[in-house]
């Protein structure tokens, strides 16, 4: 047991104890970007009856909105092209 516990004190110590040594590294910038929220959604795949819940960014999601709404746009202007009266 106290075997145990001196490795225990001996890896915490090890860890914790670093040189003091000056940083070179630049120094980040204070309005650096923090990440952007994700945002799940569930999704029905064709064919399965179990939702995939898929996660990306807002600008991710406005991405993919508008690549779809054009798209169905462009299918409903050649649908409506063909059976027009």
């Amino acid at each position: 047991m106290s075997a145990l516990v001196t490795a225990f004190l001996i890896v915490g110590a090890s860890s914790q104890a670093q040189p003091a040594t000056p940083s070179t590294a630049p120094a980040a910038p204070a309005t650096a970007a923090a990440p952007e929220k994700k945002i799940c959604r569930r999704e029905q795949e064709i064919g399965s009856i179990m939702p995939k819940r898929t996660c990306r960014t807002q600008a991710e999601w406005d991405a993919i909105d508008r690549a779809t709404e054009a798209d169905t746009d462009t299918q409903l202007r050649d649908y409506r092209s063909r059976h027009s009266y």
